[in-house]
Parts: C-alpha cells; structure tokens; sequence
C-alpha cells in the first residue's frame, strides 16, 4: 500500500542498522560512549515495537492515530522535556 496522509509508515521494511543509522543522522544524535549508544539502540528498538503495534491499531480500524519515529524515539517517556507530549489530530 503506498503511504499517504492516512498511511502509516512502515519501517518493518527497512533493516534496524539502516533505520538507526538514518535517524541518528537526521536527528543530528552521537552518543558518548558505545555503552550509552547501545542502550539507547534498545530504546529505539522497543519504540519501533510500540509504533508497530500502534499502527496495526490504526489498520485495523481499532484506533483513529497512528505514529511515526520522531526526534525522541531513543528516550524513555521520563527523559521527553515536559509539555512536548500533546495530542496532534491528523484530521
């Protein structure tokens, strides 16, 4: 199915190293250690898990959002600044 403003996208197409090394870049994100990088390459993955998930909802007619990678898909939720989290309607 091709992606349009009611597509979600659909990142299971696209090896993890590629996704990971694409979004540090558009992101401009480094790590200090190779240690904080790979637990922060874990939180990225779980957060693909959870846009899957998601977005099989929205599919599937369970649920009017889907969701994307954004700039804080290697943080866990008490490490997003406060007041960046609200609902966007895609309407």
């Amino acid at each position: 199915m091709p992606e349009t403003k009611d597509t979600p996208p659909d990142y299971s197409k696209t090896p993890i190293d590629q996704l990971w090394a694409d979004w540090k870049a558009e992101h401009s994100k480094t790590y200090e250690t190779k240690e904080e990088e790979e637990r922060r390459l874990g939180i990225f993955k779980k957060t693909l898990e959870v846009i899957a998930n998601a977005n099989a909802r929205y599919v599937s007619g369970e649920s009017t959002y889907y969701c994307g990678l954004n700039q804080f898909a290697d943080l866990v939720r008490k490490g997003i600044p406060r007041g960046v989290l609200r609902w966007r309607s895609i309407a």
